[in-house]
């Protein structure tokens, strides 16, 4: 399992480090622009990677719901200036995040259990990381206190619930499927900034949210009616 999940481990820990560099080092907006292509390029490279048939419907919801992302990325504040460092740091990222997508995606079609997965990869990716942190860190010492529950929040929350579940997932919807769902998260992250960090979210926000949730809910919906249609054309043909 180990040798089966290393290389996905070692690209999950690269991920880690570039995706806070480039957060640290670009406008938020860039940052979350570029990290949320990857869906796009996912259902670009599904047929020739993954051999799944991807439906036009799909790239009208690419379409829709990358209309409605811009709309809630630059419907605020980016927070931050813009460089071509921190936007390369992200192309990086983006690109090993959706080796790792696709790869995870193998692995569980060839039967390897999600949170067996998760465990390999989490240790390696581990080993990739905190050496780094360790060496070119010089704040470590600031964290403290409740600090460490809300760190200890995001390990358990995010980190092994959401990845879990995420890893699960992979198995029983196509790639393409799992892919757009991610769009997502800037809504939630938007909303929950809102709801919580008593940041603002402007009307146009909630405009490019609601855009984005319809159409992952059309791709939700459509992803379960075909898998019901071909769970009873599998059940009515004769042996």
């Amino acid at each position: 399992l180990f040798r089966k999940s290393f290389l996905s481990g070692a690209v999950f820990g690269m991920t880690l480090i570039l995706g806070f560099a480039a957060v640290m080092n670009t406008s938020v907006a860039n940052a979350s622009l570029i990290g949320n292509m990857m869906p796009v390029i996912v259902v670009l490279l599904a047929h020739f990677v993954m051999g799944e048939h991807v439906r036009a419907r799909q790239f009208v919801a690419v379409g829709v719901s990358m209309v409605g992302l811009l709309i809630v990325v630059f419907g605020a504040d980016s927070g931050g200036g813009a460089s071509l460092w921190g936007d390369f740091l992200a192309t990086a990222n983006l690109g090993l995040w959706t080796f790792y997508f696709l790869r995870t995606k193998r692995l569980r079609d060839e039967g390897v259990d999600s949170w067996s997965l998760i465990a390999t990869i989490t240790i390696v990716a581990a080993l990739v990381a905190v050496p780094p942190c360790l060496l070119l860190s010089n704040d470590l010492g600031a964290v403290h206190g409740v600090d460490w529950w809300y760190l200890l929040a995001m390990a358990v929350g995010p980190g092994v619930l959401g990845h879990g579940l995420m890893t699960w997932a992979a198995k029983h919807l196509e790639v393409t499927v799992s892919a757009l769902l991610t769009l997502a998260s800037p809504v939630v992250s938007a909303v929950g900034a809102w709801l919580w960090l008593d940041q603002s979210m402007t009307a146009v926000q909630c405009l490019g949210s609601a855009i984005v949730l319809v159409a992952l809910g059309a791709i939700a919906v459509n992803a379960r009616v075909e898998a019901v249609r071909a769970a009873t054309l599998a059940a009515e043909k004769p042996e």
